[in-house]
């Protein structure tokens, strides 16, 4: 039991907490890319606890939150490369029980039951998004400052999903 810092061959590193001979309590895994680092807790050489694992150099796509026997367990939230999020529930790596979904780029949002990282069960998904309109012979549509016409959507389905 103590602090150490351990290196493999590749390049991976690891300092923090060990006991008996394994990561276990709070430390830093930097892989040998050296853009992907997990920050947190482990137990018995597994990520196990509430930690962060970022997968680029600049750390914006993350995954923050819980993990079980070296997987997404729990609460948590994943912010993708896109800037696409999830924030919810997790088992086993997969969304799995309440969550959030977004879209930003499209305007889309789930919000519901997940099951193996599909949604499933009650939710609501909504699109709401702002767009140039292409249709020149559209003429319910309103037009922005300047020349541009644009169109509207705002729809959403409330009801049962099925993986």
């Amino acid at each position: 039991t103590g602090v150490g810092k351990y290196t493999w061959p590749d390049g991976a590193t690891y300092t923090g907490e060990v006991r008996r001979g394994l990561r276990h309590g709070r430390g830093v895994q930097a892989f040998a890319d050296g853009r992907v680092t997990y920050d947190g807790e482990w137990k018995d050489g597994m990520r196990h606890g509430i930690g962060t694992l970022t997968f680029d150099a600049d750390g914006y796509a993350r995954y923050e939150g819980e993990w079980r026997d070296d997987r997404k367990h729990g609460k948590g939230r994943m912010q993708y490369a896109s800037g696409n999020w999830y924030e919810g529930g997790w088992a086993c790596d997969q969304k799995n029980g309440r969550g959030v979904m977004r879209w930003p780029d499209s305007g889309e949002t789930y919000d519901g039951d997940w099951v193996d990282g599909k949604p499933h069960g009650a939710g609501t998904h909504a699109w709401n998004r702002t767009a140039p309109s292409t249709d020149k012979q559209d003429k319910q549509t309103t037009s922005s400052p300047g020349s541009s016409t644009w169109f509207n959507t705002r729809n959403s389905y409330v009801g049962q999903f099925a993986a």
